[in-house]
């Protein structure tokens, strides 16, 4: 189900082309095609509510009985893992699970073109594991790659259309709050496995920003949607070890912003356990210096590069010092 979208003011792309050629293409597949001119560009939120409220009113008028699932991914998808449906519906097949994540991830071309990416996105993907084991025991919902029930989506009245930015976590957010935190409510599955387009981080940090800072201004960015990620990856530098601290050091700094000793709501130990498992995993070592971000060894890391690498990607600046 396909929402096409823009506002009055602007001129409709070729997205009804492309959806009647995917038709043509593969006559099996049912893919129902929506359209609607908003008289103003409107959030993200209100998009993803009517695309889904539009669903269910679809289903409601057809009479249909069985329970749908929601599945949710990216406009840009990449590529996705073989039996993807198959296990998603095998995980709904236990009536505790509401909602379920899959893995998100990115083409490995653009991970050999830019290892500043790759190691920085690693540590994120490290991070987001070990914390969860260690403290939220769920995952959080994503936009990207997850699905629920519709029953589940009704129930908590479903997207909030006035969220410009992060509807998709304000969905599981929901969900845990009215099953009080159960962990088992969400389910992790690593089987749903998809690859999307890197343009949202590359971009942001060839323009020398930091990954972490790759959601603040995406929604109201439209170049960015424009600009081909092929061509800036051709001109994406060699890993320079004194920017990668500042990077990694940028992902320290986002989470401990957030622990309770500095007026969050991260309890400090479980912060400092699955930062340090995430650096372990990464193949480096660090130390806070005066709240200063050190790293101290690398060796692990530059190992796991070269095993990476291809002839065109990932080679360490040999002036760069750790």
């Amino acid at each position: 189900v396909i929402l096409e979208n823009h506002p009055s003011s602007s001129e409709r792309d070729n997205t009804k082309v492309a959806i009647d050629r995917a038709k043509s293409k593969y006559p099996k597949l049912n893919i129902v095609h929506l359209y609607a001119a908003y008289e103003q560009k409107v959030s993200i939120g209100k998009i993803r509510k009517d695309l889904v409220d539009a669903v269910l009113l679809r289903k409601q008028k057809a009479g249909l009985k069985h329970e749908l699932i929601i599945a949710s991914h990216d406009a840009d998808l990449k590529g996705i893992n073989n039996g993807y449906i198959d296990n998603l519906l095998d995980d709904f097949k236990n009536s505790n699970v509401d909602a379920v994540v899959g893995k998100i991830d990115y083409p490995k071309s653009a991970y050999e073109k830019f290892p500043l990416f790759h190691v920085s996105q690693r540590l994120l993907q490290y991070f987001t594991i070990a914390f969860r084991r260690n403290f939220l025991h769920s995952p959080e919902m994503v936009g990207a790659n997850s699905a629920l029930r519709a029953g589940t989506y009704a129930a908590i009245g479903g997207y909030n259309e006035r969220s410009v930015l992060g509807e998709d976590l304000e969905l599981g957010w929901m969900i845990k709050e009215a099953r009080g935190y159960e962990a088992s409510r969400i389910r992790y599955d690593n089987r749903l496995g998809i690859k999307t387009d890197p343009r949202r981080p590359v971009i942001k940090m060839l323009s020398g920003g930091k990954l972490i800072e790759q959601y603040g201004d995406f929604h109201q960015n439209e170049e960015v949607r424009r600009q081909k990620v092929s061509e800036l990856l051709e001109s994406a530098p060699k890993l320079d070890l004194l920017v990668l601290e500042k990077e990694l050091e940028s992902i320290y700094h986002h989470y401990h912003s957030k622990i309770v000793s500095n007026g969050g709501w991260i309890p400090d130990i479980y912060f400092v356990k699955s930062f340090d498992r995430a650096m372990r995993f990464l193949g480096a070592k660090y130390e806070v210096r005066d709240g200063k971000f050190v790293m101290t060894d690398v060796t692990r890391l530059r190992k796991a590069l070269d095993k990476y690498k291809t002839p065109s990607a990932a080679r360490i600046n040999p002036s760069a010092a750790a």
